[in-house]
């Protein structure tokens, strides 16, 4: 769940370096690529080390960020080999351009919305039960405090 959160707002930074990545494409070209992936390390990195209670670790999210924005580089040139393998589909997905844009904003904003939604799984106990150990018994550290009353009147 954090690695989504973490993942989300990331993807709202991107979102608001927009207008400078597409001033930055321009001067200093590719090399813009690796500032975006720095900013993507070093926002998921803070979100994550804030909020992660074990030992926080860099690698995964540099190696995740490193594939992820792999796959989106090599986007590009797929596109390019599917216009020249199939250039009438250029035409025949026009009319479609701007709700697929769209779509992906949408679709983008819903899942920063439901990122940050509490989850409950397996491992959680409800606030309305107490907790099952390992070997199937009530823990004590979760039944509520007895109140008994005092012999004392």
């Amino acid at each position: 769940q954090h690695s989504l959160r973490a993942n989300a707002i990331s993807l709202c930074v991107g979102y608001l370096t927009m207008p400078i990545g597409a001033v930055a494409i321009y001067t200093i070209g590719p090399l813009w690529s690796g500032v975006a992936i720095f900013l993507s390390v070093l926002t998921e990195g803070w979100y994550l080390s804030y909020w992660v209670e074990q030992p926080f670790r860099w690698r995964p999210v540099v190696v995740g960020n490193l594939i992820s924005s792999a796959v989106l580089m090599s986007l590009p040139y797929l596109a390019l080999d599917i216009k020249l393998a199939r250039p009438e589909w250029a035409w025949q997905l026009d009319p479609y351009q701007d709700d697929l844009w769209w779509g992906s904003v949408v679709g983008s904003a819903l899942l920063f919305v439901v990122s940050f939604a509490p989850l409950r799984t397996r491992d959680t106990p409800s606030l309305a039960s107490p907790a099952i150990d390992a070997v199937g018994s009530v823990s004590e550290s979760s039944r509520p405090p007895q109140v008994t009353p005092s012999a004392e009147v």
